[in-house]
């Protein structure tokens, strides 16, 4: 689940809520918890909602009700510590003391400013301080340590979480700043993997041309692709002002045979082939409808020109008409 939301959807929000109020919090970051916050450096507005505080970095949870109550709550099942047995420290005592303090002030400030939320909450609350007085000692430790589920706490708790859902987020003035960590971190990740797959791609290409086989279904589609990227951009420089003469005399059917040849110098390179006029020409009549009907002859003696203007386009010297082939564009990198 992503937790980087724009609430423009009331459901995005009830989906972020149900996260962080669910067994196992799904993080955009990773949430630290180094920065020490003073809560009298917090202001807010009295109904919860943060008007001002210092920077917290890489802090989703910081004043959610739902976390909180749910994270911090300091029943935790026993765990195995060698022969003896001790308390899980909750995930919210891993922050600072005031950075707590803070939180705990924040999400007290708002739930008591909305009705909806407090009822479920104390409802949610009584029914804790009534299982701790159940007189059977196993029953009474189940449902200490099951405060979140099961057939009564579930329910109440879903409760809770719908009435949070129900007011929708409140404003915090860190929440643009965490969020643009979230973008930039979510953006680097994404040039690493884009890199990553470049690269991979990169040696199956080198393994195909060392084998002199037909280069990788990606490669041939993106050289397709501006194969008739070519030929548009042949047929739009013709009109341009003071364009070199060799293009501007240019025919449609000469637009697209330079972008064929240049596209099967392309394929012949990448399998380690040299290009020759004689084998693309066997290669349009043969495989192709690309031939427009002409013989093997006549293609074999024009095409030996299309090569030639497809190399001095692609080298430059009739201006910017065509940009560097890059066969992995669509990694955005």
């Amino acid at each position: 689940m992503d937790t980087l939301q724009s609430f423009n959807d009331e459901e995005d929000y009830r989906a972020e809520v149900f996260n962080f109020g669910g067994l196992k919090p799904d993080f955009a970051i990773n949430n630290r918890n180094d920065d020490i916050i003073d809560w009298t450096d917090v202001h807010t507005d009295g109904k919860g909602n943060v008007k001002s505080m210092p920077l917290l970095r890489s802090k989703l949870c910081f004043g959610r009700i739902e976390y909180l109550v749910r994270h911090g709550h300091p029943e935790q099942k026993p765990v195995n510590k060698g022969p003896y047995q001790g308390t899980k420290e909750t995930k919210c005592n891993r922050c600072p003391a005031k950075t707590k303090e803070g939180c705990h002030k924040l999400v007290a400030e708002r739930i008591a400013r909305n009705p909806n939320i407090n009822l479920a909450y104390n409802k949610w609350l009584e029914a804790g301080k009534k299982a701790d007085n159940d007189p059977n000692p196993q029953s009474r430790a189940h449902k200490r340590y099951n405060r979140f589920d099961g057939p009564i706490f579930g329910e109440l708790w879903d409760n809770v979480l719908d009435a949070i859902s129900d007011h929708g987020p409140f404003t915090n003035s860190n929440d643009d700043a965490v969020r643009d960590e979230i973008y930039a971190k979510r953006e680097r990740k994404r040039v690493a993997a884009a890199k990553k797959k470049r690269e991979v791609r990169r040696v199956k290409r080198l393994e195909c041309k060392s084998e002199q086989q037909v280069p990788p279904k990606q490669f041939s589609d993106a050289a397709w692709d501006e194969c008739n990227k070519r030929s548009a951009q042949l047929k739009a420089a013709r009109k341009l002002p003071k364009v070199h003469s060799r293009i501007a005399k240019l025919t449609d059917e000469g637009c697209d045979f330079t972008a064929l040849a240049w596209y099967y110098e392309i394929m012949q390179t990448a399998m380690g082939e040299k290009t020759k006029p004689g084998s693309m020409a066997k290669w349009l009549t043969e495989e192709t409808a690309y031939h427009c009907g002409k013989s093997y002859d006549t293609l074999k003696d024009r095409l030996r020109h299309d090569l030639k203007r497809a190399r001095d386009i692609d080298a430059g010297k009739f201006g910017n008409i065509w940009q560097e082939f890059d066969p992995d564009a669509d990694l955005g990198l």
